[in-house]
């Protein structure tokens, strides 16, 4: 497996934008960007890969129960990890509390991150609706201060991920 530089993660994150945004006024209904969050420069591996499906397979079945159409759903993998991106036709608010509820409930919601895009092309962010920021995985502080900081190794996060899967799939 190779191994990601900032520019083609950078690259990666620009094209995505776009490609958003063409879905967007395409259909003309909320964009659900979905990819993995992964530390350190190996993005495409086992455990993203394990984590992606698990929850991809969540919010295909969750979608599905609320009676919500799927349009032009793309699904990427590439060096910089695992990706979808689609347009649903939903309340902006009521997605985003959809992939709250997933990336907060299920085992492997917190290494996903699914970003709700309204018709108007606003982001609806978890801030807007009064939810907390992301917790780091290893001591439950604001995870973008621990990044910043590097209060933790990319050693020890990859580690925790990789046990989180192995957790997960021995118990389903």
């Amino acid at each position: 497996m190779s191994l990601a530089t900032l520019e083609e993660i950078l690259a990666n994150k620009e094209a995505r934008a776009d490609r958003q945004e063409l879905l967007r006024l395409r259909h003309g209904w909320p964009i659900l960007s979905f990819c993995i969050n992964m530390p350190g420069a190996l993005k495409q591996n086992k455990s993203s890969i394990a984590i992606f499906e698990a929850l991809l397979e969540a919010l295909h079945v969750r979608i599905s129960k609320k009676g919500w159409q799927i349009k032009d759903e793309t699904i990427k993998h590439t060096i910089t990890g695992p990706e979808m991106i689609m347009a649903v036709n939903s309340d902006s608010i009521l997605l985003k509390k959809l992939t709250y509820e997933i990336e907060s409930n299920h085992p492997l919601g917190r290494f996903g991150d699914m970003d709700v895009i309204a018709p108007s092309g606003n982001v609806i962010s978890r801030k807007s609706l009064g939810f907390e920021p992301r917790k780091c995985y290893l001591c439950q502080n604001d995870a973008k201060l621990c990044a910043r900081s590097q209060a933790h190794s990319i050693d020890e996060l990859i580690h925790f991920i990789n046990a989180s899967v192995l957790r997960y799939e021995s118990s389903s």
